[in-house]
């Protein structure tokens, strides 16, 4: 009986331990939500929300002095970049990482070499 025990809780140790690392959030589901990104060139604010959904689809509503932009399109991460394609057609990817208990989002693009960071809403 006692044997008996000893297999059961070393069985239950062992799943406890498996079990735990289930819960690990991935980059994609980390990335999914809405993300702002703001500064002031000139006196004039640029800013930009970017809604990332499950579906692998986004929404960018870009605001420069009052005029408004949206852009839809897809994303993906591959090679660990950030990959988002609008629906006309351009692609754009860049390095990202997060920071700030998954708060914080940077991406650095890389045609432009531009860095911004976003922050999770």
């Amino acid at each position: 009986m006692k044997k008996q025990l000893t297999i059961v809780g070393m069985i239950f140790i062992l799943l406890t331990v498996g079990f735990s690392g289930c819960n690990k959030q991935s980059d994609e589901d980390k990335l999914i939500g809405t993300w702002i990104w703001s500064i002031t060139i000139e006196d004039k604010t640029v800013s930009a929300t970017y809604a990332f959904f499950s579906d692998k689809t986004f929404k960018l509503v870009g605001s420069y002095d009052g005029e408004e932009q949206t852009i839809n399109g897809v994303w993906k991460i591959e090679d660990n970049n950030l990959v988002i394609v609008s629906s006309e057609g351009e692609t754009t990817s860049g390095e990202y990482t997060f920071s700030n208990n998954n708060k914080t989002l940077t991406l650095i693009d890389h045609s432009s070499g531009l860095n911004i960071s976003l922050i999770k809403q």
